[in-house]
C-alpha cells in the first residue's frame, strides 16, 4: 500500500500564516457550531433568538440590534417577540425619543445569558486547546478583527 499525502489540515504551514488563520478559525466555528447544534435541541432558542440574548449586552433598538448582528431586521423582531414571550427581554419606551422602543434583558434572560456564556466558554477551552493567557490574547485579536469588519465595508476590498 502506497503512503498518501496526510490531508492539508495536517501541515499548517502549507498554507502561510493568513490562510492557516482562517483555516482554523473555520474548523473551530464548525466544531462550536455542530456542539451548539446538539445543545439546541435540549433548549427551545433558535439560532437568532440566542444570538440576540448573547448580543444584547445593554438596551438596544431592535434595528440596531439586527445590524450588529448583521441580520435582517424583520429576523430580529420574530425573535424578539419569542424572546419576550418567554420573558427574557422586555421592550420599554426610548426615554430619549418616546416613539422608539427598546428591548433588554430581564432577570431571567440575563441568567439565560450567562448560562449561555459559560456552556460557550467551556466548549472554546475545551476545541481550542489554548491556555487562558492564549485565551486572552486571541480574544484582543479577535475583538481588533471584528472591529475592523464592523468599521469597513469589506466587499469593497481589492485583492492583490
Amino acid at each position: 500500500m502506497q503512503d498518501q499525502d496526510p490531508p492539508i489540515i495536517d501541515d499548517p504551514q502549507a498554507f502561510g500564516p493568513e490562510l492557516n488563520a482562517v483555516v482554523s478559525v473555520l474548523l473551530m466555528y464548525w466544531k462550536f457550531e455542530a456542539h451548539v447544534e446538539t445543545k439546541r435541541k435540549e433548549d427551545v432558542l433558535n439560532k437568532v433568538e440566542a444570538l440576540s440574548l448573547i448580543m444584547l449586552t445593554r438596551p438596544r433598538r431592535l434595528g440596531a440590534l439586527a445590524q450588529l448582528m448583521s441580520a435582517l431586521p424583520s429576523t430580529v423582531t420574530a425573535a424578539a417577540a419569542n424572546l419576550e414571550q418567554r420573558g427574557l427581554i422586555q421592550r420599554f419606551r426610548d426615554p430619549d425619543d418616546g416613539r422608539a422602543w427598546l428591548i433588554e434583558l430581564t432577570d431571567a434572560g440575563r441568567e439565560k445569558r450567562a448560562e449561555m456564556q459559560e456552556g460557550a466558554a467551556q466548549v472554546f477551552r475545551q476545541i481550542s486547546g489554548l491556555s487562558a493567557p492564549e485565551i486572552e490574547v486571541f480574544g484582543q485579536l479577535c475583538a481588533k478583527i471584528r472591529a475592523n469588519i464592523s468599521r469597513d465595508d469589506i466587499s469593497s476590498l481589492e485583492t492583490e
